[in-house]
């Protein structure tokens, strides 16, 4: 019995230690976006990529379900897994001179999700 009671107080101790990922576990210096830690973004003041009006080229930014409802440059739709909406970006950027002002470039590390502009 003894056993039983031992086993079931260590069972609920993991299972209470198991937690998805939120904006609490980010660094002081990130936000949580698309269900990842990333940095933000500064703010648009005419520094690297795109134009210095400090406005995202047409497309960036517009709401998206799927890659289907972006137009280029900005056809890729960064959403969360977490999220029914994401937005409108261009993917495969190599650094943040590859994103238009507002964005910079984010690798999320996982295969399956390009690196992209994220705002």
């Amino acid at each position: 019995m003894q056993r039983r009671y031992l086993f079931w107080i260590f069972s609920m101790g993991l299972v209470g230690g198991c937690s998805y990922p939120d904006d609490s576990d980010c660094d002081p210096d990130q936000v949580y976006e698309g269900g990842y830690c990333v940095v933000p973004a500064p703010e648009a003041d005419g520094g690297a990529g795109g134009d210095s009006s400090g406005t995202a080229p047409e497309g960036y930014g517009d709401p998206c379900v799927d890659d289907t409802e972006c137009a280029a440059p900005a056809d890729f739709c960064a959403k969360s897994p977490f999220e029914d909406v994401g937005y409108c970006t261009s993917a495969n950027c190599i650094g943040d001179g590859d994103c238009p002002d507002g964005f910079s470039c984010v690798d999320v590390g996982i295969a399956s999700v390009p690196p992209y502009c994220s705002r």
